[in-house]
């Protein structure tokens, strides 16, 4: 009976525990409420994170239109700037330095010789100089001294400035600049790699374009035939590329009057927010047309070397990857050509990205050598992986022969004496024994 009643009451239903439950739910609902805490924090911090890429991106974007909009605003003020100063210098009187100057002999040929090293630190002290200066009987060799300097590039501007204010009380001082400045270009193109007059050829190509442009040369075919035939000579005649800093830098900071030029990158930009593009209207139009017109023939035939000069080096890597593959290691004469070939594609490639930008023109394609990808593909590297039961060393072996029947036969050699006669290895065996003894009876 009380067996039975036992069986009966392990059948029975067992009521639940109810604290035991409770904690249950509890912890359940502790689990559900934190992972619901932690999804809402992970949607607020990439709502934040939103938040702040957005933020990011509206002040990148402001700055952006401020820096184009101060680009405008300056292109604007220096167009300006040289109108202004060209109209003063084309207006300037064509009589004698005003009375009351100082003409001592000392003062005046110590500003002459000044003229050798102008630097823009000394703007103002050689504008005071000049304006209490009469230089009417030094006025030949103040354009000898100005034309046989070597100026830096970025005293240029300071020497324009200066030429300016001696061509506004000397009218014959220009003329004679004029042909001082073109005995520069007066020998023709060097073929050295480095010639010693590159600086001045870009200091004096660079100086008679911008006084063109302010007005102290004049307007005349003879003017414009001198930048027009140097830049033409350097066209036709520079075949190894010698004088590209100075195309360069004539684009850089001539182009934009003497050739209608604005840079891509400015043009995109100010065309990005919806500015005007400003373009000077200095120079004649017909004369920017056939300046750019040269500047555009020089960067195709830059073009064309950096494609054909990348080709090589394409070339060379090729053979010296064959070479450390095959023999580990290439010749020094090897080796310093391709570093010679890089720095010259390095170097046409910077001046031809550089030269591409201010003209706003296309970069030639540099296509890769399908025959280094061949190489590439035809270096192999063989993966072992052992068959089932199989040790690594025997499937490397086994990779070797490509089957066991292979390995077999090079690796295990038949035991001859178990198929040849017998009677064969005894002949041969008394030769031996023979050969043998006779060594001993010479010896």
């Amino acid at each position: 009976m009380s067996r039975r009643l036992g069986k009966e009451l392990e059948k029975a239903p067992r009521k639940p525990d109810s604290k035991r439950t409770g904690d249950e739910d509890s912890t359940q609902a502790e689990k559900k409420d934190s992972n619901e805490h932690e999804g809402s924090k992970a949607e607020e911090q990439t709502q934040t994170g939103d938040e702040e890429a957005a933020r990011k991106r509206e002040k990148e974007e402001e700055e952006a239109r401020i820096e184009a909009e101060t680009l405008h605003r300056e292109l604007i003020e220096r167009l300006e700037s040289k109108r202004e100063d060209r109209e003063r210098n084309l207006g300037s009187s064509e009589g004698s330095a005003p009375k009351g100057k100082d003409t001592s002999i000392k003062k005046n040929s110590a500003f002459v010789k000044k003229l050798k090293s102008v630097t823009e630190q000394q703007r103002d002290s050689l504008g005071r100089e000049v304006k209490g200066l009469n230089l009417t009987r030094y006025i030949d060799e103040a354009a000898v001294s100005i034309g046989e300097a070597k100026y830096k590039v970025s005293d240029v501007g300071c020497v324009v400035y200066i030429c300016c204010l001696i061509h506004r009380s000397y009218a014959d001082f220009s003329p004679k600049l004029l042909v001082e400045l073109g005995k520069v270009f007066a020998e023709g193109l060097s073929k050295d790699e480095k010639p010693a007059h590159l600086t001045q050829y870009r200091t004096a190509l660079r100086l008679v374009a911008e006084l063109v442009v302010c007005g102290v040369f004049p307007d005349r075919k003879s003017t414009y035939g001198l930048i027009f035939r140097v830049l033409e000579m350097i066209v036709n005649g520079d075949e190894n590329f010698i004088y590209m800093s100075v195309i360069l830098s004539f684009a850089r900071h001539c182009g934009e009057d003497m050739a209608g030029l604005v840079s891509r990158k400015q043009r995109q930009m100010l065309e990005r927010f919806g500015f005007s593009v400003p373009r000077s209207n200095l120079v004649s139009s017909k004369f920017q047309a056939a300046c750019f017109g040269l500047l555009q023939r020089y960067f195709g035939s830059l073009s064309d070397a950096l494609v054909k000069e990348h080709r090589v080096l394409q070339k060379m890597e090729r053979r010296k990857r064959k070479a450390m593959l095959t023999k580990g290691e290439i010749s020094d004469e090897q080796q310093e050509a391709l570093e010679k070939k890089e720095k010259l594609c390095d170097r046409l490639l910077s001046n031809s990205t550089a030269l591409a930008d201010v003209l706003d023109l296309d970069m030639p394609d540099l296509p890769e050598d399908d025959s280094l990808q061949k190489d590439e593909d035809a270096i192999v590297v063989g993966v072992i992986v052992p068959k089932e039961g199989e040790s690594y060393e025997d499937a490397a072996a086994n990779a070797i022969w490509g089957d066991e029947d292979t390995r077999t036969f090079y690796e295990k050699l038949i035991d001859l004496k178990s198929i040849i006669p017998g009677i064969l290895f005894k002949d041969s065996e008394g030769t031996d024994t023979d050969a043998a003894e006779k060594g001993k009876e010479e010896v």
